[in-house]
């Protein structure tokens, strides 16, 4: 457990309690039927009992005799359950525990195992974590229970571990009577499973990194739809990064394919520490679930990694240090083009930026409205938002101030929301392709009516003189990109009729 504090004169104004999070996870925490079935066999129970489990070492501080009368009171509601301690011993203690067994006549329903190195089937196989003790700072054996989804009932007062014990599905007790009932109660609810949030050493880690000398933290959003066949190395790419991540959310938009069952599958198999949210319905906006993902975390800046695309190990080591400038908003690297089977079509975006000028050939750091006023009035010259990383504080303004009117575009919208990023800040730009950008056939973008596509182009294209007003030189540029669109979509450069209107909706 990690306590911090902010002294002043006064007293404490300041404390944050932090559970340490678990170095090693589970093997059995998908697989309790089968951890059930081992402790059953190597213990002779019966197979309909239900297993309430104490991991300690047994000695007062540790409430074995508490233990054994929770047991006898429970025994006589719920005559099919087997309490099982798991621990060395003091002799003074085992001796008065077993006379206490004797003496409530118990013993074919109380197991005082030894010590076992690898107690995780014990967790696994439980259906109530009994923490006796008399004082416990925060046990570990808190969080292991719960990452096996199995609740906890402890004594109130005895504990540092109260809330959390509450917050994931325990129950706190003032006496053995008390106890026991909370046990029974849980009993009761064979099914009733704790969250599973018990947190990760890592994260602890981190978090001390961070109250102490200001180590950013990277939440990693993963926004998926439909894309089974490439999210395994999507998450590889990102588990893999030399920059620890602080966390990792998976979204899935209601995939019509097997990728809800392909990314369980990889968290359940793998060391990665992840969770996945489904969307009963399709979002139909891939902005509202950056949205919802940015509600979700909890990290100080965020990296958005779209489920198709590819990072290089180094892609947060190199963009992280940016943020040590605490004007800089938003950093980006340069992106290499693959197709959809991983093919390289181009080892950058240059020559996308070339109509502009040279400057994405080198690294740079500029204000915000510099870039909007020399580039992004133009067009998006950020084309893959896999490349970016976010400060969360800009990002959190950027949705406000953007509105439900961002969920609106099908093309523009991560333009729409660099531009409001950049205008709180600073930008930071890598010229090195660390991001692998994935180009579909038939992409989001192909599939728009053209009309719409050059419509929501006029429309950012206004939005961004708005707030940054660019050179004569510079909008003749922006006129030229517009003029590219409508040549790519075969339409007569003579009808401005869409380009007026999404200049007058942009304005109005």
């Amino acid at each position: 457990m990690i306590i911090f504090c902010e002294i002043t004169p006064v007293a404490c104004e300041k404390i944050i309690i932090r559970p340490q999070g678990l170095l090693r996870r589970n093997p059995y925490r998908h697989r309790r039927a089968e951890a059930y079935a081992e402790i059953c066999k190597k213990h002779q129970l019966p197979d309909d009992t239900q297993i309430v489990l104490s991991i300690a070492y047994l000695d007062a501080r540790k409430g074995p005799d508490r233990f054994v009368e929770i047991a006898a009171q429970v025994l006589k509601q719920r005559p099919n359950t087997t309490f099982i301690w798991v621990g060395h011993a003091d002799l003074e203690m085992k001796r008065k525990v077993n006379d206490l067994v004797r003496k409530f006549g118990i013993q074919e329903r109380v197991i005082f195992a030894d010590f076992d190195p690898n107690p995780m089937a014990y967790y696994a196989a439980a259906s109530v974590y009994a923490l006796s003790s008399r004082e416990d700072p925060f046990p570990n054996v808190v969080l292991e229970s719960v990452e096996a989804g199995v609740p906890v009932v402890a004594f109130e007062g005895a504990s540092g571990a109260a809330d959390f014990i509450l917050s994931q599905g325990g129950r706190l007790a003032a006496d053995i009577h008390s106890f026991a009932q909370q046990v029974c109660d849980l009993l009761n609810e064979p099914g009733k499973k704790a969250p599973g949030n018990a947190g990760d050493m890592q994260q602890y880690v981190l978090d001390l990194l961070h109250h102490l000398n200001g180590m950013p933290r990277v939440s990693v959003v993963v926004p998926n739809y439909n894309y089974e066949r490439h999210i395994v190395e999507r998450l590889d790419s990102v588990s893999h990064q030399t920059f620890p991540i602080y966390e990792l959310i998976v979204l899935d938009d209601a995939s019509k394919d097997n990728s809800v069952e392909v990314i369980n599958k990889y968290f359940e198999t793998s060391d990665v520490r992840g969770q996945l949210i489904v969307n009963d319905t399709n979002s139909g906006s891939v902005q509202r679930q950056w949205y919802k993902g940015l509600a979700s975390c909890k990290g100080d800046l965020i990296w958005i990694a779209e489920a198709d695309d590819i990072a290089d190990g180094s892609f947060l080591s190199e963009l992280v240090p940016a943020f040590e400038d605490s004007n800089v908003v938003m950093a980006f690297t340069q992106s290499r083009q693959i197709d959809e089977n991983g093919k390289i079509l181009a080892m950058d975006y240059l020559e996308y930026t070339r109509d502009i000028s040279q400057k994405w050939r080198k690294h740079y750091i500029c204000d915000g409205d510099q870039e909007i006023r020399e580039a992004l009035v133009i067009k998006n010259t950020i084309p893959n938002v896999s490349a970016v990383l976010f400060r969360r504080e800009a990002l959190e303004c950027a949705f406000t101030t953007a509105g439900d009117a961002l969920f609106a575009y099908r093309v523009a919208g991560d333009w729409l929301v660099y531009l409001h990023v950049l205008m709180q800040g600073k930008l930071h730009y890598s010229e090195k392709s660390l991001n692998s950008h994935r180009r579909h056939t038939s992409s989001i973008t192909g599939s728009l009516a053209a009309a719409r596509h050059i419509e929501e182009v006029c429309q950012l294209q206004e939005i961004a003189r708005n707030l940054a007003p660019p050179s004569d030189e510079t909008l003749a540029k922006a006129d030229a990109y517009i003029d590219r669109v409508y040549d790519h979509f075969e339409i007569s450069r003579k009808d401005k009729s869409v380009k007026h209107k999404a200049r007058q909706s942009a304005a109005g």
